[in-house]
């Protein structure tokens, strides 16, 4: 089992910084890489988020199982285990479009590129005007980040369970909104 609080010892202040000059939660951003990880320190490529490489994105990339839940339908899509150089490649070896993720060089290009997504997405819009963290995950759930139905219990159920509000504190100073 993963150490807990050594990982929000770790992550704290990378999901502070990451946040800082956001309207964004740095403890929603902590619960989900808690979640999304399984509370290790890392993921396949550096991948803290559960990241998809969505159509047109050039950037490297791996083939991993995931499931998702379709038509209120928990699914399991088989990956390759394999890193492809782009998107495309991943597909023509026979990778199924459901298991590509985004392999990023280093953790913190994980943690950036979660604050762009939320950042410069339309479709996560009103996660950008929460007033709290809960508001935000709804939000975010709500812009389809994950397909989980209880994606939003798991992540409120963490930040609360772990104290993870005080990272919230730690920025509030520092946020625009």
């Amino acid at each position: 089992m993963a150490d807990k609080n050594a990982f929000i010892e770790k992550f704290g202040p990378i999901a502070v910084k990451s946040v800082a000059g956001t309207p964004l939660f740095a403890s929603v951003a902590l619960a989900q890489a808690a979640l999304e990880t399984g509370w290790a320190y890392s993921k396949p490529y550096n991948n803290m988020f559960g990241m998809k490489a969505p159509q047109g994105y050039k950037g490297s990339v791996y083939s991993a199982t995931t499931h998702e839940v379709i038509n209120g339908k928990k699914e399991v899509f088989k990956g390759t285990g394999k890193k492809y150089a782009n998107r495309e490649a991943a597909l023509k070896d026979g990778a199924n479009r459901h298991t590509i993720f985004k392999a990023y060089d280093t953790l913190q290009d994980s943690w950036d590129d979660r604050v762009r997504l939320l950042i410069n997405n339309k479709r996560y819009a009103a996660a950008l005007r929460a007033k709290t963290p809960e508001e935000q995950i709804a939000a975010i759930k709500a812009g389809g980040y994950a397909t989980s139905t209880d994606y939003d219990k798991k992540l409120v159920s963490i930040i609360n369970t772990n104290g993870l509000k005080r990272f919230d504190q730690q920025s509030v100073g520092e946020k625009k909104n």
